[in-house]
């Protein structure tokens, strides 16, 4: 991925301030369209960029998987550390449970279940794990390495 930008600004000022028509004058155009270009192209990148950053953070999360297992949580290297954190929630509600497991938001109160699993080695009524749990990772890189490369 490249963008190349190419304003003259210089350039660009004198055309607006020469100007004596704004709705007919095409240099005037001219600089502003290159400017709405430019912050397309940067748009399109951020999103290209986001994109390959979550397609990265998959290829980590399943190669750290193949290698540590399922349970990794964090590698740290000596420029830099990927943690991996569960995201949504832990329980998810399968029927009318008991009130007692469950928060005023009508959401699983995981306290009270991991409670329950505890003294009674088994799941509440009506509740079930939520197996389809995301996954977040956060990468961490010096500030060194960055201005290394």
């Amino acid at each position: 991925m490249k963008i190349e930008i190419d304003i003259d600004l210089d350039q660009l000022k004198a055309d607006i301030e020469s100007a004596t028509k704004i709705d007919s004058d095409e240099r005037f155009f001219e600089g502003i369209t290159i400017i709405e270009r430019v912050k397309k192209d940067i748009k399109d990148l951020s999103d290209d960029i986001y994109s390959i950053e979550q397609d990265v953070k998959g290829l980590i999360n399943a190669k750290a998987k193949a290698i540590y297992g399922g349970d990794w949580q964090v590698i740290k290297g000596e420029t830099f550390k990927i943690t991996r954190s569960k995201t949504g929630d832990l329980y998810l509600i399968n029927g009318e449970p008991h009130k007692k497991f469950l928060k005023v938001k009508t959401s699983v109160d995981s306290k009270a279940v991991d409670e329950y699993i505890e003294k009674y080695d088994a799941l509440p009524r009506d509740i079930e794990i939520n197996d389809k749990r995301g996954e977040s990772l956060r990468i961490t890189i010096k500030l060194a390495r960055l201005l290394s490369t």
